[in-house]
This record gives structure tokens, sequence and C-alpha cells, in this order.
């Protein structure tokens, strides 16, 4: 019995390792082994509503050996959507359909041995919204729905309306969107997902609705990265039309935003209060009016990184920048020009003054009439260079002389400057009663002219209208075509001006009569001034008490009818020319007659008085009392002077006079056809 039951141990285990070959053994002697699960997907619906989250729900799935189940879920969504699963590995994860389409949900189940899968599609569908009344509550508008404006669209009661990245908002014919003051408008796109507004479809034209129109001075309004298009119809209320019209005391800060195809302006800031806090990479097309339109206060918000299609202008509306600021005006894209419509001005006020910088190939332009103008107290920057100087002229098809008014200089502050500026087109008139010119630098101002062109005027090119106005810097400068004189200026300042600037042939640079120790200037040089051009003294100056002036050789002076030059006491007048260069002193052109001018009196018995290498013409006309004669030359009682090597001609009367007892050195000079006696009374 002992071995029958041993070979039976044996047959069992052979059987039992026969059977591991097709079905397995377990524990429990039965037949065993792993088979694949089942996977089961119930969702809460196959169709829903974009914005309405879906529960997709595994629960169902099975294991035939009773195995537990992981997880493994998968999403695939329609272009555009953002939307993802709550947790892939949940056996019950969520998400939210974010744009209308098909999104699939997948599935995969594992015992740990063996998978299986299975998908479901999810339809969502979009309804449309339609917007118009008021908003009073903070409301936010997302790229899962579909929305259409079919009105007016206010956003009130301190309210904020946020417009996600990726909204489409298209508005009926009429429809607008109104921010009132204490409002909100918060649109923040991105460059994947820009917010735009626009036309409803099919209505792709200029104005077609009336715009964005902001009424609030909050902060934390905002365009970015918003395509505006087809606005500009109308206006809610008195304010101007436009694709985005900023309006009185509101701001609004635009980045990286389109406006296009507006019927009116594309960007408006309605009055001086309007406020861009930004503005920065806007691209503007297709607008029929101004791509920007803004005052003069607002300026300095235009960056040079903006776009703004061929032939158009960023128009400046005018109005005064005041108070305390300091404005940088940018160079614009593509040789965008700024086009001033009115008046514009640099002010100052209670609140401290203000300062403009213009930056280096700025081009402004003027409409008739319009000019730039800066405030006592104030600054005007304009700092070119000679690859990229600032140009001021008319507006494009206006080329004309007197076509805008000019630069104007109200400001004693010694950081005036125009270096590298070409103005050209000026002398429409002048704010005031100031005359008028290209650069006008009225009573008690000071300004540095260097480098620049001032032409075309129709008046003076460049005027100081008082004595006590100054120019602190005059270096190669170019007049050109200015219907009066390039430059008429003081006495005071006659020594400012350079021999490098240039004049045109026939020109004279006006000489209005003053004391040179009025101002300070009490020691000047007069320099000859290249081609030939003749200081012209419509007026009779004097070298003033205290102050001494030098004339180089080839200084050509002339004068207007009965106007006399005075050397007062305690003053000096040294006229050291060569025989090469000698120093003139005659008649103006057309006026060269026996009598003309008064002529040169000296009252002042300075060591350093000196007629060497003169010509003194055509004077004589009448007496400069005390001294009881006329002359070309007049030495009054008790003053000194050498006159050497100089011609004396063509006097009314006398040559030279001498009041006794006063003193002269004549010698070496040459007298022709004066009316008088060549020599009178001199030792």
């Amino acid at each position: 019995m002992r071995s029958v039951h041993s070979l039976r141990v044996v047959v069992l285990s052979l059987v039992c390792g026969g059977a591991l070959v097709f079905i397995g053994c377990d524990s429990g002697g039965t037949n065993g082994g792993s088979q694949p699960p089942t996977a089961d997907i119930t969702v809460s619906s196959s169709t829903v509503d974009a914005g309405t989250q879906v529960v997709l729900d595994g629960s169902a799935s099975s294991d035939p050996d009773g195995d537990a189940l992981s997880y493994s879920w998968s999403l695939d969504t329609p272009s555009g959507s953002n939307a993802s699963l709550s947790d892939p590995s949940a056996e019950k994860p969520t998400f939210t359909p974010d744009v209308g389409g098909d999104y699939v949900a997948g599935l995969e189940v594992s015992d740990g041995d063996a998978t299986a899968s299975s998908s479901e599609t999810i339809t969502a569908q979009t309804s449309t919204v339609q917007l118009s009344g008021t908003i009073t509550t903070d409301s936010t508008l997302t790229a899962a729905q579909n929305y259409v404006v079919t009105g007016g669209l206010t956003i009130s009661n301190d309210a904020t309306l946020t417009i996600e990245p990726g909204v489409h908002l298209p508005f009926q014919s009429g429809a607008g969107l109104y921010v009132d003051p204490d409002a909100v408008l918060d649109a923040d796109g991105t460059s994947g997902e820009p917010i735009t507004m626009t036309a409803t479809t099919g209505n792709e034209q200029s104005g077609w609705w009336q715009g964005v129109f902001s009424f609030s001075a909050e902060p934390n309004n905002l365009l970015d990265h918003v395509e505006v298009r087809h606005a500009g119809s109308g206006s809610p209320s008195t304010v101007d039309d436009g694709g985005v019209v900023v309006a009185g005391g509101s701001a609004l800060t635009v980045t990286n935003s389109t406006i296009a195809q507006s019927g009116a302006d594309g960007l408006l800031l309605h009055e001086e209060n309007s406020t861009l806090d930004g503005f920065s990479n806007n691209t503007f097309s297709g607008n029929a009016e101004a791509p920007v339109n803004i005052p003069f206060t607002n300026i300095g918000a235009i960056d040079g990184g903006s776009t703004v299609p061929d032939g158009k202008t960023v128009k400046v509306w005018g109005g005064t920048i005041s108070g305390s600021r300091d404005v940088t005006v940018n160079a614009l894209d593509a040789d965008t020009p700024y086009r001033f419509a009115r008046g514009a001005t640099i002010g100052a006020s209670s609140g401290g003054a203000s300062s403009v910088t213009i930056n280096p190939g700025v081009e402004m332009t003027f409409e008739a009439d319009a000019g730039l103008y800066v405030s006592s107290g104030s600054v005007l920057s304009a700092d070119g260079t000679a690859d990229n100087p600032i140009t001021m002229t008319a507006t494009e098809g206006n080329a004309q002389p007197g076509w805008w008014q000019g630069v104007f200089v109200f400001s004693n502050d010694a950081n005036n400057l125009l270096d590298h500026v070409e103005v050209r087109h000026t002398g429409s008139g002048s704010p005031n009663t100031v005359g008028d010119g290209g650069v006008v630098v009225a009573g008690g101002s000071a300004v540095t002219l260097t480098n620049s062109t001032i032409a075309q005027s129709a008046a003076y090119g460049l005027l100081l209208t008082e004595g006590n106005a100054t120019l602190d810097g005059f270096s190669a400068n170019t007049f050109a075509d200015n219907a009066d004189a390039p430059i008429y200026l003081p006495f005071s300042n006659i020594g400012r001006i350079d021999g490098t600037s240039t004049f045109p042939d026939g020109k004279t640079v006006r000489v209005f009569g003053t004391s040179l120790s009025e101002d300070g200037a009490t020691d000047v040089t007069l320099t000859a001034l290249s081609g030939d051009t003749p200081y012209r003294f419509a007026s009779s100056p004097a070298v003033g008490d205290d102050a001494s002036m030098t004339i180089e050789p080839g200084v050509e002076m002339t004068f207007e009818s009965d106007v006399g030059f005075r050397v007062s006491d305690n003053s000096s007048l040294t006229a050291d020319g060569t025989s090469e260069t000698p120093i003139t002193m005659t008649a103006t052109a057309g006026n060269a007659q026996q009598g003309w001018w008064r002529g040169i009196a000296f009252y002042s018995d300075n060591a350093n008085n000196l007629l060497n290498h003169v010509e003194v013409r055509h004077a004589g006309r009448s007496i400069m009392s005390p001294i009881p004669e006329a002359a070309n030359v007049a030495i009054s009682v008790g003053a000194s002077l050498d006159i050497t090597n100089s011609t004396v001609t063509d006097s009314g009367n006398h040559g030279i006079y001498c009041d006794p007892p006063s003193s002269a050195t004549l010698s070496g000079n040459t007298y022709q056809n004066n009316a008088g006696q060549n020599t009178e009374e001199c030792p």
C-alpha cells in the first residue's frame, strides 16, 4: 500500500506540472491566471455648453480577477482650447471645455499585468450672449463664450469688466463700449490670444460701430494685446469720434495693440487732462483721419516703436505742458512726423517749471499759424545731431514762407537749446506783440543756437526783440531765404555772432541800438561774418560806460539813414584792421552818398581807442551832441583817439572833427570827397 500511495503522489505532481503549461495552478488547486480588465467611461453629459464642468467617471471599469485597478486619463482638445484634466490618475477627474468643439477623453485601466482602454467624445457648444445696457458689478468675459454687443455697453458704478485673452467681441452697427468715471476696463490679452473688438461678421468696414470710450481716471484701465477694428462711427456724447477715445480727465494704458479701420481718428485724447498712462508697441493702420490725435500734454507718452502707416502723422492738437513736468519727445517709427494743429506751449505754473526735451530725428510739422512757445521759467532742449537733425517745418504740401508762426522763447533759463535743428517756413505772426520770425527770443529770455538752419521765414530768421534778450551760444548756423534779415538782434548781443555761420548773398545781420553796458555785455569782440556779410545798424548803438569793443579785420558795418555810433565815457573801441582786410563803416547798400549816416563819435579818453585800417564812408549827416560839428569821425572834448592807415571819405561835412581840447593821433590816412574839411581842429 505504501508503494501505491507514493506512485499516486508522483502522478499528481506530473499532472499538476503539466497543467502549469496550459492553465496554471493556484493555491486552491483550481485553474488560475490573470484575465485582462475592462475600461468603461461614464460622463456627466456628452453634450455641454462651453464653460460647464464635465465629470469623467471610470468607476464602472472592472477586472474579472477582482484585482485593484489604476487609472490613466488623457484629453484631446479642439484648436484654441486650454482645457485640462483636474487629475489624470483619479477615478473621477473633471475638466471644463473653454471653446466650442469636440473633446475626446481617453481612459486606460491596468490591473498590474494587463491593460484595457476606452474613449468617449464630449461635444461643447457655445451659445451667443447678447451684451448691452449697464454693467454695475464686477464681470468677466471669457473665451469659452460667444458674444455680440447689440447696443451701448456701459461699465458703471465702480465695476470692473475683465476681458480675458482670446475673447472675440463683435459689435453691431452703432454699438459701443463706454467706461464711466470710477469704473475699470481691464482688457488684457496675450500675443498668442489677443482680444478682438470688431464689426459683426460681414460688416467689416470703417465706422461700423462707435468704439471704446473711456471716461474713467482709474489707473487700471488697460488695453493690452487688443485689436480694435472698424470703429469710429460716432460718440455717445459731445466728444469726438475715434476707435479708442479717452475723454476729459480719464486715463488709459494702450500697449501691444492694434487700432485699425476707424472711420475717424484711431486713438483720440479729447482734452488736455486726458492721460495715456502707458503707450508702447502699438500698430495703427487704415484709420480715416489721424492714427493718433493727442494734446501737447501727452506728446511724451508716444513711443518710437509703435507703427504708423506711410503718409500719416501723429496729430498734436495743441495745449500747454505746465507744472513741474519733464517731457521727452521721441522720434517716431519710419520718419513719421508730429503734426501740430494749433499752438503748443511749454508752460510754467505755481507747481514749478516744465521742460521738454526733443530727441534727435524728431520731425515736427505745423499747420497754418500754429507755433511752439516756451513760457517764462520753462525749458526747451531740442538737441539733434548731424546725422539725425530735428526738423520743424510746414505740414506736407505747404512748404512756403510764412506758413506757421515759429519758435518763441519767453524763458531766460540757460538750458534753452536748439542744436542741429532745422526751422523752416515760419513768420506768419506772433502769439502777442513781439515781432515775427523763425526763432524769436523775447525780452529777458535766453537761448543757445548752434549747428542749426533757419530758412524760408516770411519775416526774420532769428529775432531778439529787446536789449535784454540773450544768445547764450551761437555758432555754425545757416540762414537762407528769409524775407527780412537773417538775424535781427540788439547791439548787446552783437559779439555772439560767429564767423562760421552762413548767410545768403545780399543779406545783412541787422542790429538795433542799445548799450553794451546793459545786461553785462561789457567786453565784446565783433567778428567778420562769412561771405562778406555786413552788419546793418538800424538805430544808434553805444559802447556804453566801462564797456570795451574790439572789431576784427574784415568786419563790414553799414548804417541806415541818420544812425550814429557812439563810444561813451570810460569805454573803448579798438578797430584794428589790416591792409588786406580793412574794417569798413559805411552806408547801407544802395545809399552810397555824402551824409547818409551820422558817423562815429568818441566821448572817451581811453588809450585803447583806435581806428587802424578802417574805412569810414558816407557819414557826417548831422551832429552827435554835444559835439558841435558833423563829421565821419567826431571826437568830443577831452576824448582821445588814434586814427592810422584809414580812409575817411564822402562826409556830408567834415572828415574828422576834434572838439577841443581833444586829442587825436593822425597818421597815414586818406581823405576824399568830404563836403567840409578833411580834419577840423585836430592837433
